[in-house]
């Protein structure tokens, strides 16, 4: 580690050279004499972290770390897409003289889809009775993607009546809105002809 050795014979102190990337070094007069001593750092002993978790939409600055603990990336940093996400975080031990920073060190952090309890849902109008399925084709739920953040299922939407719609979250959401709307009998219109399975008519009054 100790490179060299000069001393300035105008001066009773010792000069030094060293070579410290991963030593460390103190000096202390002992007596009025310089001493110098010199140790390797050691990497210190760790627990890496586990069960890190977030939700969808927040930031490492959102995740609490261990004692000693903390994220190599800035903490605005985004935890990403629902799932399991890898992060690198670095251990400083609370003896930085005798022992080496660690970094590098991977962490799982386990970030679940944000719950919807509330949004505006668009679109839902009354519907009249066709006989077949009747489903609302101008739904949105606003800030959402349909098909990739919810789908839309219906019930009882075939008989006039009251008919249910479901919109579940997925991917980075969870959770589930319920809503309905009306299927009425259509007002026949006057010398209008129309046809079922077993008959035909005419509206006349």
């Amino acid at each position: 580690i100790v490179k060299g050795l000069l001393r300035d014979k105008s001066s009773t102190h010792a000069i030094f050279r060293l070579q410290t990337v991963t030593s460390g070094f103190y000096v202390r007069n002992t007596n009025g004499a310089p001493t110098l001593t010199v140790f390797e750092k050691a990497m210190p002993s760790y627990t890496v972290p586990q069960g890190l978790a977030a939700t969808y939409g927040e930031t490492l600055a959102d995740i609490m770390l261990p004692e000693g603990f903390e994220f190599e990336d800035k903490l605005t940093t985004s935890v990403g897409a629902a799932g399991s996400r890898s992060f690198k975080v670095k251990y400083t031990p609370k003896d930085t003289r005798r022992y080496l920073v660690a970094e590098g060190i991977d962490v799982k952090v386990r970030v679940n889809p944000k719950k919807v309890t509330d949004a505006k849902v668009t679109g839902i109008k009354t519907m009249y009775y066709t006989g077949k399925s009747i489903t609302q084709k101008n739904l949105k739920v606003e800030g959402y993607r349909a098909g990739t953040d919810y789908t839309v299922t219906y019930r009882n939407n075939k008989k006039a009546g009251t008919a249910n719609v479901t919109i579940t979250f997925k991917g980075n959401y969870s959770g589930t809105l319920q809503k309905s709307f009306q299927i009425k009998m259509p007002v026949p219109k006057k010398n209008k002809v129309y046809k079922d399975k077993k008959y035909q008519y005419k509206v006349t009054k």
